[in-house]
């Protein structure tokens, strides 16, 4: 039988380094490459808020759109109330495409798709408050016209019934029983005949 010989393993321990070499310091390429790859990190995530900021924007401005799209749609809108509103609602589409050179071309497409819209429809309430302030004024025109022709006609039928009235009393007074003053300013002196009345 054969005998196993065993060896005794020795186990080779190399001496740990110091501990400060034990920090692996990067290479300056390596360095360099993350602080790339940090300053686009953060311009991406600038270039998400701004875009995210300008959604935010127009989703409000939308709602102040629809708001006001359903205010004119009714019978009979207050304009001025909506005039205000649109105004509101543009200058709120106007903050939202201001920062046009970091919004991707979806969210610029959007907003301006969506600020055309409010464009025309404060156009349109713009040109109903022009004819409804037209038609006040010519109405109050025509009414002042028709005014004076009503005051004219009533002014022409009184004169036309003084007249009448003025026709038949004479044709009931009898000048004779008029007295004639022309003889008392000459001096006739009989003051028992001149009567006041």
């Amino acid at each position: 039988m054969s005998r196993a010989t065993h060896r005794p393993h020795k186990t080779h321990r190399q001496p740990r380094p110091p501990r400060h070499d034990r920090r692996t310091i990067a290479s300056v390429p390596v360095r360099i490459g993350i602080v790339v790859l940090t300053v686009i990190a953060l311009v991406a995530a600038g270039i998400m808020a701004a875009n995210w900021s300008a959604l935010a924007t127009n989703n409000t401005a939308v709602s102040g759109l629809n708001a006001t799209i359903n205010a004119y749609n009714k019978d009979t809108p207050d304009l001025e109330k909506l005039r205000t509103a649109q105004l509101q609602t543009d200058a709120q589409f106007s903050d939202a495409q201001r920062l046009t050179v970091l919004q991707l071309p979806q969210v610029r497409k959007t907003i301006a798709a969506n600020a055309a819209e409010s464009a025309r429809l404060t156009k349109q309430i713009e040109s109903d408050l022009k004819k409804a302030e037209n038609d006040s004024d010519s109405s109050q025109t025509v009414n002042g016209q028709q005014g004076e022709s009503a005051n004219n006609s009533n002014d022409s039928s009184d004169t036309d019934k003084v007249n009448k009235l003025l026709e038949q009393n004479k044709q009931k007074i009898d000048l004779k029983n008029v007295p004639d003053t022309s003889s008392e300013t000459a001096g006739s002196g009989d003051d028992a005949s001149a009567k006041p009345w």
